[in-house]
């Protein structure tokens, strides 16, 4: 593939999650939940830090420097939907830990989510489809 197809692939595949992630903010807003931004951090934390994980994780799996998730995670604690705490065994190490409202939150917002993503996205798409785009993203995920 030349280099303007992969740059014409690139950004279809930017504008395409940005108008869904747009859509699925939108729709979190309107249900009352909290914003998608919370909803990915949410996420991460619940699900592949089995309800805690710490900060400079939370960074790496994010779009956000240090200093924006150190941000976004502070609204989140003004919140209530996650708390911090301390590593026992690295005194620099901060944990962001979800709390039942956190918990409460997110299943709410990911039942929002999962109704806007199959009405914009898993309809327009075969089961192989869907199997191709997931091999594709835990490609594209462990890229360096």
């Amino acid at each position: 593939m030349s280099d303007f197809d992969t740059n014409h692939v690139w950004r279809k595949l930017c504008a395409g999650q940005a108008k869904i992630s747009r859509s699925i903010d939108e729709s979190l807003r309107r249900s009352g939940c909290v914003p998608l931004e919370w909803v990915g951090i949410l996420f991460d934390i619940q699900w592949y830090g089995n309800g805690r994980i710490r900060l400079g994780e939370l960074a790496e799996r994010s779009s956000l420097s240090r200093s924006g998730i150190t941000r976004l995670i502070d609204r989140m604690v003004e919140g209530g939907v996650i708390s911090r705490e301390a590593c026992e065994h690295d005194g620099r190490g901060t944990y962001a830990v979800i709390s039942e409202l956190g918990k409460t939150k997110l299943t709410a917002a990911l039942q929002v989510q999962e109704r806007v993503l199959q009405a914009a996205f898993y309809r327009r798409f075969t089961n192989g489809d869907m199997e191709a785009f997931v091999r594709i993203a835990g490609a594209l995920e462990g890229a360096d």
